[in-house]
């Protein structure tokens, strides 16, 4: 029996790179941080995915509306 190999053939041990296109921004965490956030990986997720801290329920639906 033959069983077809489903997923990335190109190479087994390297990790699928997301278009472009497809990259998350913009997200909204809280009310408080995970404890292994540390300083320095909060930077690099403020800098390259704009992490934001959640406000009021009121404030962050208006501001999801407005995009």
């Amino acid at each position: 029996m033959v069983i077809g190999i489903i997923g990335n053939t190109q190479g087994i041990n390297k990790p699928a790179k997301p278009p472009r296109n497809a990259r998350i921004k913009n997200i909204k965490i809280g009310p408080t941080l995970p404890a292994f956030v540390s300083e320095n990986v909060l930077k690099i997720l403020i800098d390259k995915f704009g992490l934001g801290a959640i406000s009021t329920p009121e404030k962050d639906i208006a501001e999801a509306l407005k995009k």
